[in-house]
């Protein structure tokens, strides 16, 4: 996962009030920033940002929101019209810096977006890097806890990647939309997409009539459902799981549908796990 012709340095790892200070003296005198953030949202029942990278020429910030309490020093560089901040896919990074930190970001580039306005035949950050860099991500922390602490190096170099290229990506697509004429298109789009917010979801008990095939379980079936929904809800906000870490979908249905009347019946209901059983 080298740039080619030469091995990036490691990243600086932030998380401590003193080291977030001395990465904004930094990060103030750069003309354009790439962003990205990570969650725990496989992990958690609510998610929350667990590391945000910052890349600069020459270096990379990992950095550690669950370390640093306050993290309002780098609201205004995000929100500076001045700065370019540049993202892909940006909508989700968008809203959950907006849910957690209340920040804003301003002058926004997203290279998924552009690659889409380009009509370049793939969008991903992954084929992106492989195509114009010669990179290959590793996958495998594509679903990583980002909570856990401390994070393994080979989780670390995969979130540097995230934006360690992104810059140069960024000055090959912003030249070509030039050439094309596309830039105004891009620049409308990107103005769009910063204005996007996070919108507040509170349960819904009658959620799962939204199951796919609630709708073909008899009365008493759906009667079950319900209450399975409403358990499942309650037991994931006790274990600070995410629902479907609980039970998923497939099995409320099965259960549903089957409504053992023993241990035996429940234990052969594919998909619910033995810790619940038990």
């Amino acid at each position: 996962m080298k740039e080619p012709g030469q091995a990036p340095e490691s990243p600086i790892w932030v998380d401590t009030a003193a080291g977030l200070r001395a990465m904004l003296v930094h990060l103030r005198s750069e003309p354009a920033l790439a962003v990205d953030t990570e969650s725990n949202s496989l992990y958690a029942y609510q998610e929350q940002v667990c590391l945000i990278q910052i890349s600069v020429p020459g270096t990379d910030y990992l950095l550690d929101p669950l370390a640093v309490n306050d993290l309002s020093g780098l609201g205004p560089l995000l929100a500076s019209p001045e700065v370019l901040k540049v993202l892909h896919g940006a909508e989700y990074d968008l809203t959950v810096l907006q849910r957690d930190y209340d920040f804003r970001i301003s002058n926004l580039f997203d290279t998924m977006w552009a690659s889409r306005i380009l009509g370049w035949p793939a969008h991903g950050l992954a084929a992106l890097l492989r195509s114009h860099f010669g990179v290959r991500l590793n996958k495998k922390y594509q679903r990583a806890n980002w909570a856990l602490r401390p994070l393994p190096p080979e989780q670390l170099d995969y979130a540097r990647l995230d934006t360690h290229y992104l810059l140069r990506l960024q000055e090959i697509q912003a030249r070509e939309l030039e050439e094309l004429g596309r830039w105004r298109q891009a620049q409308h789009r990107f103005s769009k997409l910063a204005e996007t917010r996070w919108e507040t979801k509170s349960f819904d008990p009658d959620g799962f009539w939204q199951i796919s095939g609630a709708r073909d379980l008899d009365d008493v079936g759906r009667g079950v459902l319900s209450k399975l929904y409403l358990f499942r809800e309650e037991y994931a906000q006790a274990l600070d799981r995410p629902p479907f870490k609980v039970m998923s979908n497939k099995a409320m249905l099965a259960l549903s549908d089957r409504r053992p009347s023993d241990i035996d019946g429940l234990r052969q209901v594919k998909g619910v796990p033995g810790w619940l059983v038990h």
